[in-house]
Protein backbone atom coordinates (compact mmCIF):
# COMPACT_ATOMS: atom_id res chain seq x y z
CA UNK A 1 0.00 0.00 0.00
CA UNK A 2 0.81 3.64 -0.42
CA UNK A 3 1.37 4.13 2.96
CA UNK A 4 4.02 1.80 3.51
CA UNK A 5 6.50 2.66 1.40
CA UNK A 6 9.18 5.51 2.66
CA UNK A 7 8.37 9.08 2.29
CA UNK A 8 9.63 10.72 -0.65
CA UNK A 9 11.32 14.08 -0.68
CA UNK A 10 8.99 16.69 -2.68
CA UNK A 11 11.70 18.84 -3.54
CA UNK A 12 12.48 17.26 -6.80
CA UNK A 13 9.87 15.67 -8.68
CA UNK A 14 12.56 13.95 -11.29
CA UNK A 15 12.76 10.58 -12.33
CA UNK A 16 15.55 9.12 -13.89
CA UNK A 17 16.50 10.30 -16.96
CA UNK A 18 15.75 7.40 -19.11
CA UNK A 19 11.91 7.65 -17.90
CA UNK A 20 11.20 10.84 -17.86
CA UNK A 21 10.81 11.33 -21.84
CA UNK A 22 7.94 8.88 -21.26
CA UNK A 23 5.68 11.68 -18.33
CA UNK A 24 4.40 15.34 -18.80
CA UNK A 25 6.64 17.21 -17.28
CA UNK A 26 6.05 18.56 -13.65
CA UNK A 27 7.25 21.38 -12.40
CA UNK A 28 6.79 22.68 -8.69
CA UNK A 29 4.00 24.91 -7.46
CA UNK A 30 5.47 27.82 -6.17
CA UNK A 31 5.40 28.87 -2.48
CA UNK A 32 3.13 32.25 -3.02
CA UNK A 33 0.46 30.19 -4.81
CA UNK A 34 0.41 27.39 -1.67
CA UNK A 35 0.38 29.92 0.54
CA UNK A 36 -2.17 32.65 -1.08
CA UNK A 37 -4.72 29.16 -1.40
CA UNK A 38 -4.40 28.22 2.25
CA UNK A 39 -7.60 28.91 4.09
CA UNK A 40 -8.78 28.66 7.53
CA UNK A 41 -12.42 29.41 8.66
CA UNK A 42 -14.51 27.74 11.64
CA UNK A 43 -18.28 28.15 12.49
CA UNK A 44 -20.84 26.51 14.26
CA UNK A 45 -23.10 24.14 12.08
CA UNK A 46 -25.76 21.92 14.93
CA UNK A 47 -24.13 22.48 18.28
CA UNK A 48 -20.73 21.28 16.44
CA UNK A 49 -17.90 23.38 15.84
CA UNK A 50 -16.51 22.89 12.25
CA UNK A 51 -13.20 23.82 11.88
CA UNK A 52 -12.54 24.39 7.67
CA UNK A 53 -9.21 24.33 6.22
CA UNK A 54 -9.56 25.42 2.04
CA UNK A 55 -6.30 24.00 0.34
CA UNK A 56 -3.95 24.24 -2.55
CA UNK A 57 -4.63 20.05 -2.95
CA UNK A 58 -0.83 18.99 -4.35
CA UNK A 59 1.41 17.37 -2.24
CA UNK A 60 3.79 20.67 -1.97
CA UNK A 61 1.51 22.44 0.32
CA UNK A 62 1.98 19.17 2.98
CA UNK A 63 5.83 20.62 2.85
CA UNK A 64 4.47 24.15 3.94
CA UNK A 65 1.60 23.57 6.31
CA UNK A 66 1.65 19.66 6.67
CA UNK A 67 2.44 20.15 10.50
CA UNK A 68 -0.68 23.01 10.87
CA UNK A 69 -3.24 19.86 9.17
CA UNK A 70 -1.84 16.91 10.81
CA UNK A 71 -2.84 18.97 14.31
CA UNK A 72 -5.80 19.97 13.04
CA UNK A 73 -6.82 16.21 12.62
CA UNK A 74 -5.15 15.41 16.01
CA UNK A 75 -7.75 17.55 17.55
CA UNK A 76 -10.79 16.74 15.33
CA UNK A 77 -13.10 13.88 16.78
CA UNK A 78 -14.13 13.24 12.56
CA UNK A 79 -12.31 14.40 9.13
CA UNK A 80 -13.97 15.17 6.00
CA UNK A 81 -11.88 15.02 3.23
CA UNK A 82 -12.88 16.71 -0.44
CA UNK A 83 -11.20 13.04 -1.57
CA UNK A 84 -10.29 9.85 0.17
CA UNK A 85 -8.23 7.68 -2.59
CA UNK A 86 -7.02 5.03 -0.06
CA UNK A 87 -10.08 4.11 1.26
CA UNK A 88 -12.37 4.37 -1.71
CA UNK A 89 -9.56 2.10 -3.33
CA UNK A 90 -8.62 4.86 -5.99
CA UNK A 91 -5.04 5.08 -5.01
CA UNK A 92 -4.68 1.06 -5.27
CA UNK A 93 -6.06 1.44 -8.93
CA UNK A 94 -3.37 4.01 -9.61
CA UNK A 95 -0.89 2.05 -8.32
CA UNK A 96 -1.32 -0.76 -10.52
CA UNK A 97 -1.54 1.26 -13.22
CA UNK A 98 1.71 2.63 -12.43
CA UNK A 99 3.62 -0.69 -12.13
CA UNK A 100 2.14 -1.60 -15.01
CA UNK A 101 3.64 0.81 -17.26
CA UNK A 102 6.81 1.26 -15.85
CA UNK A 103 7.36 -2.29 -16.15
CA UNK A 104 6.36 -1.52 -19.91
CA UNK A 105 8.94 1.13 -20.06
CA UNK A 106 11.58 -0.73 -18.47
CA UNK A 107 10.90 -3.67 -20.95
CA UNK A 108 11.38 -0.98 -23.91
CA UNK A 109 14.55 -0.12 -21.83
CA UNK A 110 15.88 -3.18 -22.00
CA UNK A 111 16.02 -3.30 -17.76
CA UNK A 112 14.91 -5.91 -15.46
CA UNK A 113 14.28 -5.24 -11.74
CA UNK A 114 14.14 -1.51 -11.53
CA UNK A 115 10.66 -1.49 -10.73
CA UNK A 116 10.95 -0.45 -6.88
CA UNK A 117 8.44 1.61 -4.91
CA UNK A 118 10.75 4.52 -4.59
CA UNK A 119 9.89 4.98 -8.54
CA UNK A 120 6.74 4.08 -7.99
CA UNK A 121 6.20 6.56 -5.25
CA UNK A 122 8.03 9.05 -7.67
CA UNK A 123 5.23 8.46 -10.33
CA UNK A 124 2.69 9.01 -8.23
CA UNK A 125 3.83 12.30 -6.23
CA UNK A 126 3.69 13.76 -10.17
CA UNK A 127 -0.01 13.84 -9.80
CA UNK A 128 -1.79 16.42 -7.80
CA UNK A 129 -5.35 15.66 -5.70
CA UNK A 130 -4.68 11.76 -4.76
CA UNK A 131 -1.17 12.11 -3.32
CA UNK A 132 -2.22 14.90 -0.89
CA UNK A 133 -5.28 13.35 0.53
CA UNK A 134 -3.28 9.80 0.64
CA UNK A 135 -1.20 11.72 2.92
CA UNK A 136 -3.98 13.42 4.76
CA UNK A 137 -5.22 10.17 5.03
CA UNK A 138 -2.37 8.38 6.69
CA UNK A 139 -2.30 11.71 9.14
CA UNK A 140 -5.54 10.50 10.25
CA UNK A 141 -4.62 6.52 10.25
CA UNK A 142 -1.70 7.74 12.27
CA UNK A 143 -3.41 9.56 14.91
CA UNK A 144 -6.74 7.53 15.04
CA UNK A 145 -9.62 9.62 13.58
CA UNK A 146 -12.38 8.05 11.22
CA UNK A 147 -12.87 9.87 7.80
CA UNK A 148 -16.26 11.02 5.86
CA UNK A 149 -16.30 11.70 2.57
CA UNK A 150 -19.62 13.24 0.26
CA UNK A 151 -18.10 15.12 -2.51
CA UNK A 152 -20.23 13.61 -5.46
CA UNK A 153 -16.88 13.72 -6.87
CA UNK A 154 -15.06 11.65 -4.54
CA UNK A 155 -17.79 9.52 -2.69
CA UNK A 156 -17.91 6.04 -4.62
CA UNK A 157 -15.03 3.38 -5.20
CA UNK A 158 -13.14 3.70 -7.97
CA UNK A 159 -15.01 2.34 -10.92
CA UNK A 160 -18.13 4.64 -9.54
CA UNK A 161 -16.23 8.11 -8.98
CA UNK A 162 -14.72 7.98 -12.80
CA UNK A 163 -18.19 7.30 -14.08
CA UNK A 164 -19.25 10.37 -11.32
CA UNK A 165 -16.77 12.89 -12.81
CA UNK A 166 -17.56 11.68 -16.62
CA UNK A 167 -21.63 12.29 -15.91
CA UNK A 168 -20.78 15.82 -14.09
CA UNK A 169 -18.70 16.95 -16.38
CA UNK A 170 -21.62 15.64 -19.58
CA UNK A 171 -24.52 17.60 -17.68
CA UNK A 172 -22.06 20.71 -17.40
CA UNK A 173 -22.36 21.09 -20.79
CA UNK A 174 -25.98 21.00 -20.45
CA UNK A 175 -26.00 23.55 -17.79
CA UNK A 176 -23.74 25.79 -20.04
CA UNK A 177 -26.02 25.88 -22.71
CA UNK A 178 -29.14 26.86 -20.35
CA UNK A 179 -27.23 29.30 -19.26
CA UNK A 180 -26.55 31.04 -23.15
CA UNK A 181 -30.27 30.94 -23.63
CA UNK A 182 -30.71 32.89 -20.65
CA UNK A 183 -28.59 35.03 -22.68
CA UNK A 184 -31.12 35.50 -25.53
CA UNK A 185 -33.31 37.43 -23.38
CA UNK A 186 -37.25 37.16 -24.95
CA UNK A 187 -36.18 34.91 -27.68
CA UNK A 188 -34.13 32.13 -25.46
CA UNK A 189 -37.56 31.46 -23.33
CA UNK A 190 -38.91 29.76 -26.87
CA UNK A 191 -35.75 27.70 -26.95
CA UNK A 192 -35.25 26.95 -22.92
CA UNK A 193 -39.30 25.26 -23.52
CA UNK A 194 -37.81 22.59 -25.68
CA UNK A 195 -34.73 22.05 -22.92
CA UNK A 196 -37.74 21.88 -19.99
CA UNK A 197 -39.07 19.00 -22.25
CA UNK A 198 -36.60 17.34 -22.59
CA UNK A 199 -35.27 17.66 -18.59
CA UNK A 200 -38.66 17.06 -17.53
CA UNK A 201 -38.13 13.55 -18.08
CA UNK A 202 -34.99 13.09 -15.69
CA UNK A 203 -36.32 14.97 -12.88
CA UNK A 204 -36.55 12.60 -9.89
CA UNK A 205 -40.36 11.65 -8.62
CA UNK A 206 -41.21 14.33 -6.01
CA UNK A 207 -42.30 14.04 -2.01
CA UNK A 208 -45.44 14.95 -0.82
CA UNK A 209 -44.61 18.13 0.72
CA UNK A 210 -43.14 19.11 -3.07
CA UNK A 211 -46.39 18.06 -5.18
CA UNK A 212 -47.83 21.56 -5.55
CA UNK A 213 -46.07 21.76 -8.44
CA UNK A 214 -46.87 18.42 -10.18
CA UNK A 215 -49.91 18.07 -12.33
CA UNK A 216 -52.49 15.21 -11.71
CA UNK A 217 -50.93 13.94 -15.16
CA UNK A 218 -47.60 14.41 -14.45
CA UNK A 219 -46.68 10.88 -12.78
CA UNK A 220 -45.37 12.18 -9.35
CA UNK A 221 -42.88 14.05 -11.84
CA UNK A 222 -41.70 17.23 -11.91
CA UNK A 223 -43.85 19.53 -14.26
CA UNK A 224 -41.46 21.79 -16.75
CA UNK A 225 -43.72 24.97 -15.12
CA UNK A 226 -42.61 23.42 -11.36
CA UNK A 227 -38.52 22.79 -12.98
CA UNK A 228 -38.61 26.72 -13.94
CA UNK A 229 -39.77 28.28 -10.48
CA UNK A 230 -37.38 26.12 -8.79
CA UNK A 231 -34.33 27.78 -10.78
CA UNK A 232 -36.13 31.46 -9.54
CA UNK A 233 -36.99 32.52 -12.94
CA UNK A 234 -33.37 32.66 -14.62
CA UNK A 235 -34.45 33.55 -17.96
CA UNK A 236 -34.91 36.93 -17.62
CA UNK A 237 -35.62 39.87 -20.20
CA UNK A 238 -32.97 40.56 -22.35
CA UNK A 239 -32.01 44.10 -19.65
CA UNK A 240 -31.50 41.70 -16.97
CA UNK A 241 -29.11 39.09 -19.32
CA UNK A 242 -27.01 42.05 -20.19
CA UNK A 243 -26.74 42.32 -15.94
CA UNK A 244 -26.16 37.94 -15.99
CA UNK A 245 -23.40 38.74 -18.39
CA UNK A 246 -21.59 41.03 -16.58
CA UNK A 247 -21.67 38.89 -13.18
CA UNK A 248 -18.95 36.26 -12.96
CA UNK A 249 -20.52 34.15 -9.96
CA UNK A 250 -23.23 33.92 -12.71
CA UNK A 251 -21.21 31.67 -15.08
CA UNK A 252 -18.37 30.40 -13.20
CA UNK A 253 -18.41 31.35 -9.26
CA UNK A 254 -18.76 30.41 -6.00
CA UNK A 255 -21.58 30.78 -3.79
CA UNK A 256 -21.07 33.70 -2.11
CA UNK A 257 -23.63 36.79 -0.48
CA UNK A 258 -23.54 38.47 -3.51
CA UNK A 259 -27.10 38.37 -5.19
CA UNK A 260 -25.69 36.90 -8.41
CA UNK A 261 -24.24 34.06 -7.01
CA UNK A 262 -27.96 33.10 -5.93
CA UNK A 263 -28.26 31.84 -10.14
CA UNK A 264 -24.90 29.65 -10.23
CA UNK A 265 -26.02 26.45 -11.51
CA UNK A 266 -23.41 24.18 -12.46
CA UNK A 267 -21.52 21.14 -11.71
CA UNK A 268 -18.53 22.25 -9.13
CA UNK A 269 -21.39 24.25 -7.14
CA UNK A 270 -23.79 21.18 -7.29
CA UNK A 271 -20.71 19.14 -5.30
CA UNK A 272 -20.93 22.38 -2.79
CA UNK A 273 -24.40 21.91 -2.48
CA UNK A 274 -23.79 17.98 -1.42
CA UNK A 275 -20.89 18.30 0.40
CA UNK A 276 -22.67 20.90 2.26
CA UNK A 277 -26.06 17.94 2.51
CA UNK A 278 -23.46 15.59 3.76
CA UNK A 279 -21.88 17.57 5.84
CA UNK A 280 -25.39 18.94 7.85
CA UNK A 281 -26.16 15.16 8.13
CA UNK A 282 -22.90 14.29 9.41
CA UNK A 283 -23.51 17.09 12.60
CA UNK A 284 -27.01 15.51 13.64
CA UNK A 285 -26.07 12.37 14.07
CA UNK A 286 -26.48 11.58 17.66
CA UNK A 287 -22.85 10.20 17.86
CA UNK A 288 -20.80 13.02 16.16
CA UNK A 289 -17.93 14.38 17.63
CA UNK A 290 -18.11 17.94 18.79
CA UNK A 291 -15.78 18.68 16.43
CA UNK A 292 -15.33 18.00 12.96
CA UNK A 293 -12.46 18.92 10.47
CA UNK A 294 -12.83 19.79 6.91
CA UNK A 295 -10.06 19.40 4.23
CA UNK A 296 -11.18 20.51 1.22
CA UNK A 297 -10.00 22.68 -2.10
CA UNK A 298 -10.07 26.45 -1.31
CA UNK A 299 -12.50 26.74 -3.70
CA UNK A 300 -15.08 24.69 -2.20
CA UNK A 301 -14.95 26.79 1.38
CA UNK A 302 -17.44 29.76 0.60
CA UNK A 303 -19.78 27.63 -1.27
CA UNK A 304 -19.75 24.58 1.56
CA UNK A 305 -20.09 27.42 4.51
CA UNK A 306 -22.74 29.27 2.87
CA UNK A 307 -25.15 26.22 2.18
CA UNK A 308 -24.17 24.11 5.23
CA UNK A 309 -25.42 27.32 7.03
CA UNK A 310 -28.60 27.87 4.56
CA UNK A 311 -30.63 24.78 4.88
CA UNK A 312 -33.79 26.27 2.97
CA UNK A 313 -31.64 27.85 -0.21
CA UNK A 314 -29.86 23.88 0.08
CA UNK A 315 -32.68 22.09 -0.16
CA UNK A 316 -34.34 24.28 -3.07
CA UNK A 317 -30.92 23.68 -5.18
CA UNK A 318 -30.92 20.15 -4.70
CA UNK A 319 -34.71 20.19 -5.91
CA UNK A 320 -32.91 22.36 -9.21
CA UNK A 321 -30.24 20.15 -9.65
CA UNK A 322 -32.55 17.22 -10.12
CA UNK A 323 -31.67 16.25 -13.69
CA UNK A 324 -27.88 15.96 -12.52
CA UNK A 325 -29.13 13.55 -9.94
CA UNK A 326 -31.08 11.78 -12.25
CA UNK A 327 -28.09 10.87 -14.38
CA UNK A 328 -26.33 9.54 -11.35
CA UNK A 329 -29.08 7.75 -10.62
CA UNK A 330 -26.33 4.26 -10.57
CA UNK A 331 -23.56 6.73 -8.59
CA UNK A 332 -25.62 8.83 -6.21
CA UNK A 333 -23.78 11.35 -3.80
CA UNK A 334 -23.43 9.40 -0.56
CA UNK A 335 -22.25 10.27 2.99
CA UNK A 336 -19.35 7.43 3.32
CA UNK A 337 -18.15 6.66 6.99
CA UNK A 338 -14.63 5.12 7.47
CA UNK A 339 -12.52 4.31 9.98
CA UNK A 340 -8.94 1.99 9.72
CA UNK A 341 -9.02 -1.11 11.14
CA UNK A 342 -5.22 -2.00 12.35
CA UNK A 343 -5.56 -5.73 12.18
CA UNK A 344 -6.31 -5.91 8.52
CA UNK A 345 -4.64 -2.26 7.54
CA UNK A 346 -7.75 -1.13 5.56
CA UNK A 347 -10.45 1.39 5.68
CA UNK A 348 -13.75 -0.10 6.73
CA UNK A 349 -17.00 1.33 5.66
CA UNK A 350 -19.16 2.24 8.92
CA UNK A 351 -21.97 4.36 7.80
CA UNK A 352 -23.55 5.43 4.50
CA UNK A 353 -26.43 7.46 3.17
CA UNK A 354 -27.75 8.53 0.21
CA UNK A 355 -27.54 12.21 0.55
CA UNK A 356 -30.25 12.02 -2.49
CA UNK A 357 -33.10 10.73 -0.19
CA UNK A 358 -34.43 12.60 2.45
CA UNK A 359 -32.68 12.54 6.03
CA UNK A 360 -33.39 9.36 8.35
CA UNK A 361 -33.46 10.11 11.71
CA UNK A 362 -29.93 9.36 13.55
Amino acid sequence: MFQEGPPIPLKSFDLPPEYEKFYEPRERIPDTEIRNNWKHETWNLNGKKIDFYGVAHVPETLELYGKEIEEAIIKSGIVVLEGAPTATGELEEDIKITVKTLKEIAAKLGKTNIVNWELVQKVLSRGKFRPFFARAEQFCQKNGKPIAIADPQTSGNANENARAIAIMHDENQVFRNFKVLTMLGGMGIIALDEICRQTSKHVRPLNADERGDVSEKSDGRQSRRGFLKILGGTVAAGAAASLYESADSFWHGRRAKDPFSALLYEYVDFRDVMSAEGLDRLSKQKDSPRNITCIYGDAHLEGIKYYSQSPKERALKIKAYAPMLDALKDVLPTLRQFRYNRQTNKWNITRQENLSEPAKSS
